[in-house]
C-alpha cells in the first residue's frame, strides 16, 4: 500500500502558505486535499510537533505556518510524517552460493538510492512548491 501521508502534508502546508499567515481550519484543508479533517488534524499534530505551524482552537481556530516557507524543506516534511523505516534487505539462507553477494548489493543500492532521495528533498522547500498555487490564486483575485 502508498503512503500519501508525506504529499498530504506538503499540500497542508502549501495550503497554509498560500493563506500568507491566516489561521485555516482542518476542514478546509481537507476540502482542498478531497480527504476528511481527521487525517489533516493527525499530520497537522506531526507538524505541529516538528515546529512548522502552530495552531489555534476556537471559531477564528486553525492553523497557520510557524516558520517561513522557505526555511522548510520537503525532507523536514518527510521526516516529520512518515515512517523512517528504509527499505530492508532480506536474510539468505546461509547454504545459497551466492546469497551474501545479492544481500550485500542490494545494502549498498538501497542506501544510496535513500540517500539521493533525501538530497532531491533537501533541495526543495514548501516556498518553491508554493509559489504557483500562490501566482495561480493571486492571479484568481484579481480576475
Amino acid at each position: 500500500m502508498k503512503s500519501t501521508r508525506f504529499c498530504v502534508a506538503v499540500h497542508t502546508l502549501v495550503a497554509l502558505a498560500v493563506k500568507g499567515g491566516e489561521f485555516v481550519s482542518s476542514e478546509a484543508i481537507a476540502w482542498s486535499v478531497d480527504t476528511n479533517a481527521s487525517l489533516i488534524r493527525r499530520l497537522m499534530s506531526s507538524l505541529q510537533r516538528a515546529g512548522m505551524i502552530t495552531s489555534q482552537s476556537g471559531v477564528k481556530g486553525g492553523a497557520k505556518l510557524a516558520m517561513k516557507p522557505e526555511d522548510i524543506t520537503l525532507l523536514d516534511v518527510y521526516c516529520a510524517v512518515e515512517d523512517k523505516t528504509r527499505m530492508g534487505v532480506h536474510s539468505t539462507n546461509p547454504k545459497c552460493p551466492f546469497g551474501d553477494l545479492v544481500e550485500d548489493q542490494m545494502k549498498v543500492i538501497l542506501a544510496k538510492g535513500h540517500t539521493e532521495f533525501e538530497r532531491v528533498l533537501a533541495s526543495k522547500t514548501i516556498a518553491q512548491v508554493a509559489k504557483p498555487a500562490i501566482r495561480r490564486v493571486k492571479r484568481a483575485a484579481r480576475s
